[in-house]
């Protein structure tokens, strides 16, 4: 518990991205969401090896002082923004809903990323119903490109429209693959994390969301180490956001060059 106090006296401070993904392997992204309220299990999720990244939920008793001890570890920060859901869940505070004003959604969402030291990006906690309105999802990138972040659309219904808002504003993100622990027993995460791996192999990269769970921790404490003898590297959300410009980028150039050449371009 020593180095939760000594975070504390730690200066927040903007983290450009960093790109440790090597292009060979392929890729797994895995982020903890609704990091916060737990100090115990947090802390253990903290300290899972390799380049896990962290979602932390605004105004909650420990996410300030997590947030800063995720950022000391070279850990991604994300908030996990409170979004309105279909089945009326409460969202607890930064709560962010369709019968909002323009100017008090965006003013709830700035409180929100003002809550979390340290983050360079944001992705929605719950949201099956915001995440699918062209408007509110507009208003938040503006919002999140205003602010230097990336959005990671956590895809917590197929209506989502909010990576397609991030990229119609030209912010960098991802969306989720895969939930490693929506079911809370061995056999169904175990499930999950093969077939994540399997994706990650076939496409080049899989991205995962999974929760501060004792389970999780545990089965994630057992599995991680094995990935690199699967030619399997866990990166950073802001390392696998960084490859895949690079990858766009790259295959922008060569477009070009093809179409000079009156070739057919790369699709």
């Amino acid at each position: 518990m020593g180095s939760a106090v000594a975070a504390e006296k730690i200066t927040a401070v903007e983290r450009p991205f960093v790109d440790t993904a090597s292009p060979s392997s392929a890729k797994l992204v895995i982020l903890i969401d609704d990091m916060g309220h737990s100090l115990s299990l947090n802390i253990a999720a903290l300290n899972l090896p390799g380049a896990l990244s962290f979602a932390f939920l605004p105004h909650t008793s420990h996410s300030k002082k997590l947030a800063k001890i995720a950022q000391a570890s070279g850990k991604d920060v994300l908030l996990h923004a409170p979004m309105e859901n279909i089945y009326n869940l409460p969202l607890g505070r930064g709560a962010m809903t369709s019968s909002m004003s323009e100017a008090d959604f965006k003013s709830t969402l700035e409180k929100n990323i003002a809550a979390i030291p340290s983050l360079i990006g944001v992705n929605n906690h719950m949201g099956s119903k915001l995440t699918a309105l062209n408007l509110q999802m507009r208003w938040t990138m503006e919002v999140v490109k205003e602010k230097g972040l990336f959005f990671l659309d956590s895809k917590t219904t197929s209506k989502s429209v909010a990576w397609q808002q991030a990229k119609n504003a030209g912010i960098a993100g991802l969306k989720r693959d895969i939930f490693l622990d929506h079911d809370l027993n061995l056999t169904a995460i175990n499930r999950q994390y093969q077939r994540a791996i399997a994706l990650a192999k076939r496409r080049g990269y899989a991205v995962v969301i999974a929760h501060p769970h004792a389970i999780t921790i545990k089965f994630l404490q057992q599995r991680l180490g094995q990935l690199k003898a699967q030619n399997v590297q866990l990166v950073s959300v802001s390392a696998m956001i960084n490859q895949l410009k690079v990858q766009h980028i790259s295959l922008g150039e060569l477009n070009k060059s093809l179409n000079k050449s009156r070739i057919l371009p790369v699709r």
